[in-house]
């Protein structure tokens, strides 16, 4: 997939440096595509916040103590998942050598490029105004000369506050080319600067299996198992009696890998953790996994991918974008209301036909792939 103009530079700005399976995966992947279009691609090292995940300070507060102390217990597989994250952003993502730890910085040292793209994630909430963040994912610091795409951000809002709306307009109406992942962008896009947002898919989804398969690390373990990868720390009761469900139809080890926050409640339900996975030890587990339970977007996403049975429950805040998903290609019935509705269709739990959802993922990237390179 070359294109004829190969020495254009990219620019691109996103959520790359979190310890967040998604984050880091959909950076890659973008980035891997751009370059795979044919064009010179970097990651702008934009790194205002300090990446604190599974780093754990002395609780305060006496009733915290229990969890803190059984976290102790995992010390050495958080500190692992942390080098682990660590080597796959410096192998595996090309970043600018200048690192950047606030918008001046980038302001008034800014990396060239011919086109700058910014993309995906909820880079463009609102709220991110009020941090360093949010000038930087809407290209305020790009030279005024300079071409600018906007690849499935998501405002992860439904309405933006009065307060944001002029600002965001302001550098919204700057760009060439205008995409979100959700309709309710594509509305809100529409209200802030009257212009036509395209629909594009989330960039992890852009890949092929193969893709991942080449940096993924192939878990040790033995037997079948099914995969948990709760996004939500266990608060959704919903998922942990889905959680229950299946394990007791299955009837397969749990393996249970977590974000970086979870809940201690999970430890009752798991033959297995997996604190120190990083991302190709992620997406080994997705890819060996004989099943799948997951409210994680990405968890998702990965499980379409790698054509697994899968089924989740509705995520409590961000669920709109795994619903949209799942309605595109035609199984909004994988992600479950009540669990009793896994007993009622024991297919539910099966292998089932990919085909017919191949077909139209492949469409979907088809569109998206012929966005980006017509943007850029």
């Amino acid at each position: 997939m070359r294109t004829p103009d190969q020495d254009k530079s990219i620019g691109l700005i996103t959520y790359h440096y979190l310890h967040n399976y998604g984050a880091v995966l959909q950076a890659y992947a973008l980035s891997t595509l751009i370059r795979n279009l044919g064009y010179a691609c970097q990651i702008i090292d934009f790194r205002p916040e300090k990446d604190i995940s599974r780093l754990f300070t002395i609780p305060n507060n006496l009733l915290h103590w229990p969890s803190y102390l059984v976290r102790l217990l995992f010390t050495r597989d958080h500190q692992l998942c942390r080098k682990r994250f660590e080597t796959f952003i410096k192998d595996n993502l090309v970043l600018t050598e200048c690192c950047y730890s606030n918008s001046s910085e980038l302001r008034e040292n800014p990396p060239f490029y011919d086109t700058y793209v910014c993309g995906s994630d909820q880079i463009w909430h609102p709220n991110l105004l009020d941090r360093e963040f949010g000038l930087p994912f809407l290209l305020s610091f790009s030279p005024q000369s300079s071409r600018r795409v906007a690849y499935a951000p998501s405002f992860g809002i439904q309405d933006i506050p009065e307060r944001y709306k002029s600002i965001m307009a302001e550098h919204i109406s700057r760009f060439d080319a205008l995409s979100v992942r959700e309709r309710v962008g594509q509305k809100l896009v529409m209200e802030l600067v009257g212009k036509p947002a395209e629909l594009v898919l989330d960039p992890t989804l852009l890949l092929k299996a193969d893709d991942y398969l080449k940096i993924s690390v192939r878990p040790k373990i033995e037997e079948d198992y099914i995969l948990v990868y709760p996004m939500e720390t266990g608060s959704s009761a919903l998922f942990v009696e889905l959680v229950r469900t299946v394990k007791k139809k299955v009837k397969l080890p749990l393996v249970f890998v977590f974000p970086s926050s979870y809940s201690n409640v999970w430890l009752r339900f798991a033959d297995q953790l997996c604190f120190s996975a990083g991302p190709c030890e992620f997406l080994g587990l997705i890819a060996e996994a004989s099943f799948v339970v997951t409210n994680s977007f990405h968890g998702t996403a990965l499980s379409v991918l790698f054509n697994k049975p899968f089924l989740g429950t509705p995520h409590s805040s961000t669920n709109t974008r795994i619903s949209n998903l799942l309605e595109i290609l035609g199984l909004s019935h994988r992600q479950l209301t009540n669990p009793e509705m896994v007993a009622e269709d024991t297919g539910l739990l099966a292998p089932f036909d990919y085909a017919p959802v191949q077909q139209l993922l492949d469409l979907e990237v088809q569109t998206s792939v012929n966005y980006l390179r017509r943007a850029l």
